[in-house]
């Protein structure tokens, strides 16, 4: 037997029957500590709630009887667990009161611990002149009073059994602790859903990530290559942070660097853990107010993204709970992070398809052009609808319009195919009949689905157009007097269609003030009614509108109503401005 075990023995000796008297007419469980921490004296109530014996405890050091865990069980650090209650007593001679703790305890010796809640109190017991003597602890269970508050307040009905009103204030506590933490988590998770970028992350991960984790200041930074970038900070020193905004990435060097090398989190709880794995950054720290950091790595396929740092004002214990609470906003921010940056990835992407993808509208000689595209897609601004003007000889100028079978991102791939296709033709100084023979035997074979389209060659010389329609929409054709008719000629079936077919074209002499207006179906076509009502709203459309640069534009409003469509929409008009050549007048 240890000196302090039998020094314990002896004061049980010498008080416990007298104690006994006293403490087992009370109800609630007491014990008595020495400075050392070893049992002298507990009562009947005491043994029962925590399923030892007196033999068990007296002599024995607390912790040896109920070990500590790993970390404490408290909600945001070790400074909330029950030695440190203890020494905080014995150093001011003050009583102290826990928050709610958690120590799971078995029934009875040999059987598994359940999960138990208490409330806590150490009250110091000195000596004649003052000093230390013993420990008056006395543990509350609040097991059953929590569970039938989370059944009360689960269906709504009223609120526990009543008890002491420091108990009710420990759980109070607690819940409100909980419930601060979920609202923050709640406003966490509703801000990362609308951030689509790597600033909007790092924002809402400081502006609602910090109060989750108790943090006075933070960082948010993402890697690329072997350079890390500050996107966002908060709470921090701003002359540093400026130093810190975009470093190279050196092992060893400091937290985030080796957080961003080897992907593990890293916690300082105080200034002298961080100086001893970094003393090369002591100046930094001079006048710095920071007591305790963490670096969290933001993880995802096997690779580092960036990094979260947090900064306390106070030496900052890193218990489970709190770590707990750190690697939720780690998941989240790496999650919210990942999405964002393959949105940006995809924006980039869809802006280059975008660009290559834009119609060209090469000037043409007395004709203005006016022109109109919209997808159906609200993801991206690239459909299976397209249309060009291109001059293909000093001449000659293509005019074409077309309509993959399929729109939205899908029929992207295959609108590009057909335009490569019919262009590739065109420069070869082919008419429209043998662009779009040779088209459709091409894209028969390597296409997937088939395009429907009006391919047309202007002659600047003679002022002809001649067109070929192959599954298409017919062109319409405004006259001056302001009078509307489709050019109705069906030359093939749609490109890439299957079908091994010659198509022919046919010509026209475009007089001053004619309208030629080409455009897809989604512009005129309805689920619920006959694709010739539709048709005939666009000729009045194209007879009521007046002819300016906005004239696709006008003809579309007339018939689209708040822009809500379930096809993507291409339209194109070209108007003769000038004169004929003399030759052609009549």
């Amino acid at each position: 037997m240890t000196k302090g075990a039998g020094a314990a023995r002896e004061t049980w000796n010498v008080l416990g029957p007298a104690l006994v008297d006293v403490f087992d007419t009370v109800l609630t469980p007491f014990a008595l500590l020495s400075t050392d921490l070893r049992y002298v004296a507990v009562n009947q109530a005491y043994c029962d709630v925590v399923g030892r014996t007196v033999e068990d405890m007296i002599g024995q050091v607390v912790f040896d009887v109920f070990p500590e865990p790993e970390r404490a069980p408290g909600p945001d650090s070790d400074a909330l667990g029950l030695r440190h209650s203890l020494e905080l007593v014995l150093s001011t001679g003050e009583p102290h009161t826990m928050p709610l703790l958690r120590y799971d305890v078995a029934a009875a010796e040999g059987e598994p611990p359940v999960e138990r809640y208490w409330h806590v109190s150490n009250v110091p017991i000195p000596h004649a002149d003052g000093t230390p003597w013993l420990v008056l602890n006395h543990p509350e269970e609040l097991t059953d009073f929590i569970d039938e508050r989370l059944r009360l307040d689960a269906i709504g009905e009223g609120t526990a059994p009543v008890t002491s009103s420091s108990q009710v204030q420990a759980v109070d506590s607690a819940f409100t602790a909980a419930i601060s933490r979920l609202q923050n988590l709640n406003d966490l998770a509703s801000a990362l859903v609308g951030a689509n970028d790597s600033d909007a992350v790092g924002s809402a991960v400081l502006r609602h990530g910090l109060a989750m984790v108790g943090a006075d200041g933070g960082t948010f930074v993402t890697v690329d290559g072997d350079r890390f970038t500050m996107m966002d900070h908060r709470g921090m020193d701003l002359e540093m942070a400026q130093r810190w905004k975009t470093f190279t990435v050196t092992e060893g060097a400091e937290p985030f660097s080796d957080s961003l090398c080897d992907g593990l989190p890293r916690f300082f709880p105080t200034r002298e853990s961080f100086l001893e794995a970094y003393p090369s950054l002591a100046p930094e720290l001079v006048d710095h107010p920071h007591e305790a950091w963490a670096v969290l790595p933001l993880r995802i396929e096997g690779g580092v993204t960036g990094a979260i740092g947090l900064v306390y004002d106070q030496p900052t214990p890193f218990g489970d709970a709190l770590r707990l609470a750190m690697y939720t906003l780690a998941n989240l921010a790496t999650q919210a992070a990942a999405r964002a940056r393959m949105i940006e990835e995809q924006a980039a992407a869809v802006r280059s398809i975008e660009a290559t993808l834009r119609p060209s509208l090469d000037p043409i000689e007395g004709i203005a052009v006016t022109d109109l595209y919209r997808t159906a897609s609200v993801i991206t601004n690239a459909g299976g609808d397209w249309y060009d003007v291109i001059q293909v000889s000093p001449r000659c100028t293509l005019i074409a319009i077309g309509d993959v079978a399929n729109h939205g991102p899908v029929a992207v791939g295959e609108m590009a195919r057909t335009r490569a296709t019919v262009h590739a033709l065109a420069l070869q100084g082919l008419g429209p009949e043998e662009i779009a023979t040779q088209a459709n035997r091409v894209l028969s074979r390597i296409a997937s689905t088939f395009t429907t389209s009006v391919i047309a060659v202007h002659d600047a010389e003679t002022n002809i157009l001649t067109w070929t329609t192959a599954g298409h929409p017919y062109p319409l054709l405004k006259s001056p007097d302001g009078t509307a008719q489709f050019l109705a000629y069906t030359h093939g079936p749609p490109l890439g269609a299957g079908v091994d077919v010659e198509y022919e074209s046919t010509a026209r002499v475009l007089e001053p003030g004619d309208t030629v207006v080409l455009f897809t179906d989604g512009l005129v076509e309805r689920s619920d009614e006959p694709i010739d009502q539709g048709l005939d709203r666009l000729r009045v459309a194209v007879e009521q509108s007046v002819i300016t640069d906005r004239f696709a534009t006008d003809i579309y409003e007339q018939l689209i109503e708040g822009d809500r469509h379930n096809d993507d929409i291409a339209l194109l008009t070209l108007h003769l401005t000038a004169d004929l050549p003399a030759h052609l007048t009549r």
